[in-house]
């Protein structure tokens, strides 16, 4: 609970692993399968292939039926499904009903406040992803209403996360008095999630958020330039590409291209994000995604063909090992330093119409090429080791069943 407060969250998996193999191997079902659920859930939100944590949460229910293990059910078939209608295979992508379970016998079941606080975070992740920003503010409403005692940070950081990027989308969408009020609520919203990265832990799997939340803000207000915004925007790709957030890299890429195209009627930089982002989130197996922009952009702008786009698939915590770990922290760290400096203005009041000269904002390190704006170098289409080793250690509980 506490570790991806402070540290990559990559580096969960591994020992989440071995807990859940100790755990068959002893009897302490529950638990292993606990351990294993956790690890789902971090794969899915460090970036991990989504094919791969498929396959691997489809087996994780089949041990948990067998088993009768009941309390984790609900997190199981929650994590499945939205992972399922990511990679495509639901008729209704915002609708939590497939393969692995259907909402409106969930809604039914006698769950825990718990289970239906993740039920209505998922709900609304989907609906984002898929660009239905007025229901996805419905369901935020609900999980900010069933958040108490949900402090896992696979429950507080999204929810503080898309709290931010639903309130700065619907204020770019509406106008007059609502449009400002969804525009103080992400004031407000990015102020309590800059607190909650402090200066020891150096937010290393919240930072290039941050920035995504800090670039969506500053689009709002006219009185920054193309430039300006568009730097805030690459500055947070390039360090969620460069931490293995590939979904943080293709979310960053899909909103400055929506930002180019509606706000500025940009023909330009509008087609070479919206593409990269395509690509992005098929590179994270988020296929239906994937399709659901190709199909809603193609008929609106020319979207390019980009060959020199490396994979970000990657070797689950091997990517933070070593001096890989300091060098992304040290990054992470330089990187917002520079960035909130000038940041913090904008969200006072008092010095919004005056913050930011470029020279403020930007710092000395702001020149970035669209090449450096894909995936992390590594090895494309590999399987992470750590999903991989998660496959192998499905034989356990078949040793615990027979003890």
């Amino acid at each position: 609970y506490l570790y991806p407060w402070n540290a990559p969250l990559t580096d969960t998996l591994q020992p989440l692993l071995r807990a859940y193999d100790v755990g068959m191997k002893q009897g302490d079902i529950e638990l292993a399968l606990i351990c294993f659920t956790m690890y789902v859930i971090n794969g899915y939100m460090s970036g991990l292939a989504l094919s791969s944590l498929l396959e691997d949460a489809k087996m994780h229910f089949e041990t948990a039926d067998e088993y009768g293990i009941h309390a984790i059910m609900p997190f199981i078939l929650l994590i499945r499904q939205t992972i399922s209608n990511l990679v495509g295979n639901a008729d209704d992508p915002m609708v939590l009903t497939g393969e692995a379970m259907n909402e409106e016998r969930f809604l039914e079941s006698d769950w825990s406040s718990i289970a239906f606080h993740n039920f209505y975070l998922y709900k609304l992740q989907l609906c984002y992803y898929f660009g239905d920003l007025e229901t996805a503010y419905h369901f935020l409403k609900k999980a900010t209403r069933t958040a108490k005692g949900a402090n896992a940070f696979g429950e507080k950081a999204p929810l503080q996360i898309f709290t931010t990027l639903i309130h700065v989308g619907l204020a770019a969408r509406l106008k007059g008095a609502r449009a400002k009020k969804h525009k103080r609520a992400a004031r407000k919203s990015i102020t309590k999630f800059r607190k909650s990265i402090s200066k020891d832990s150096k937010g290393i799997n919240l930072s290039h958020k941050l920035m995504l939340m800090d670039a969506m803000y500053l689009s709002l207000n006219q009185t920054f330039d193309e430039r300006t915004v568009r730097q805030a925007f690459d500055r947070s790709i390039t360090l969620a590409s460069r931490a293995g957030f590939r979904q943080d890299a293709a979310l960053g890429n899909q909103l400055a291209g929506e930002y180019f195209l509606y706000r500025l009627h940009d023909q330009s930089w509008a087609p070479y994000y919206l593409t990269r982002s395509i690509q992005l989130y098929r590179d994270w197996g988020a296929n239906g995604v994937a399709d659901y922009f190709q199909l809603k952009y193609e008929e609106e702008i020319e979207l390019t063909t980009i060959h020199n786009l490396r994979s970000t698939n990657h070797h689950g915590q091997s990517r933070h090992k070593g001096s890989r770990q300091s060098s992304v922290s040290e990054f992470v760290s330089s990187l917002q330093d520079s960035f909130s400096s000038g940041i913090d203005q904008d969200l006072s009041k008092t010095a919004r119409s005056t913050a930011f000269s470029s020279k403020q904002f930007l710092g000395s390190n702001s020149s970035l090429s669209r090449s450096s704006l894909g995936g992390m170098n590594s090895n494309s289409g590999s399987r992470s080791s750590a999903t991989t080793s998660a496959s192998k250690r499905f034989g356990s509980f078949r040793w615990a069943k027979q003890q």
